[in-house]
């Protein structure tokens, strides 16, 4: 009887053991597994280069080029061996992560930065451009080649969509072709850049008396005169539409 209890004692004590060798080797599959997983998300994370642009505005040619530089995911950290387990269970996957994310925030605004700037250059370069082509359009309108003149102030008006002077400009290059309905269109649309523009004023009005919208162009003769009391050939237009509406 001892000997068969010994024997079921022996018997019960391998089955336990069997039993947490087995639960032993489940956890180390498990913990392998996690480790492949945080080996792949690091592998994922490849440094972000910082895209080198052109020199802006009056840089130098010869300037060097900034050197690219990489965003490391942890600045100051160390690059942790797969086979060191224990570093890993102190490793943080979720600030490694922000960090990186960080990086790249920072990355692209600085590129924002430099689109803006690249515009504002090309905006002043087109404006440039307006001034001149307006300048040509002046010479031409003085020369009395009304049509060549139009061509200049729209290349103008589609170079600086922001000055009122160049549609007003051309509206005065239109009412001498007796073109009323598009002269006080571009005066429209000077006064919504500038409602004070009193040129403007002056020839929608004009070009409005042509149309025989007399109501309007006294409306325009009135707001030009709060803005120059005496100015007289708008006050001489305000008679002259009295007698004839």
């Amino acid at each position: 009887d001892y000997v068969m209890d010994g024997a079921a004692l022996f018997q019960r004590n391998m089955k336990e053991n069997s039993d947490d060798l087995r639960e032993f080797l489940d956890d180390i599959k498990s913990w392998e597994d996690e480790i492949k997983k945080k080996d792949e998300l690091l592998s994922k994370q490849k440094p972000i280069l910082k895209k080198a642009f052109p020199p802006i505005r009056n840089k130098s040619n010869n300037s060097k080029v900034e050197k690219v530089k990489t965003s490391k995911v942890g600045e100051g950290s160390t690059r942790i061996n797969s086979y060191d387990y224990r570093a890993w269970d102190k490793f943080d996957v979720e600030r490694a992560c922000e960090d990186s994310d960080g990086g790249g925030t920072s990355d692209s605004s600085e590129h924002e930065e430099e689109d803006e700037a690249i515009e504002e250059y090309t905006q002043e370069q087109n404006q440039q451009k307006a001034v001149i082509e307006k300048e040509k359009g002046n010479v031409l309108f003085s020369q009395h080649k009304y049509e060549a003149a139009i061509e200049r102030y729209t290349q103008a008006v589609a170079l600086d969509p922001t000055n009122a002077v160049l549609p007003a400009n051309r509206a005065m290059a239109l009412l001498k072709m007796n073109r009323f309905a598009a002269a006080e269109q571009d005066c429209t649309v000077a006064l919504a850049i500038d409602p004070t523009y009193t040129k403007a004023l002056f020839r929608r009005a004009t070009a409005r008396v042509n149309l025989k919208k007399y109501h309007d162009a006294t409306h325009d003769f009135n707001e030009l005169l709060k803005l120059e009391p005496d100015n007289k050939k708008a006050k001489a237009e305000l008679v002259r539409i009295s007698s004839v509406s």
